[in-house]
């Protein structure tokens, strides 16, 4: 498991934030758990994670979220 101790800060706009809150909402996870999904599936999509180990990473990640 993945150590999630380390914070990162960025600021958001009303609309970004309510998107996100949207987001994390729909899908029953956190938002740091959206903001992390997001990440990686746009970084795979470049080709800058590997494709098998962040489906599975996701999959553990969501069902810990979930839970």
């Amino acid at each position: 498991m993945e150590d999630y101790s380390k914070r990162f800060i960025f600021a958001l706009t009303p609309t970004e934030r309510a998107a996100l809150v949207a987001l994390a909402q729909q899908d029953g996870v956190s938002q740091s758990g959206t903001m992390r999904r997001l990440l990686r599936h746009e970084a795979r999509r470049r080709g800058l994670l590997p494709a098998a180990d962040v489906i599975q990473e996701e999959e553990v990640q969501y069902n810990e979220d979930r839970s």
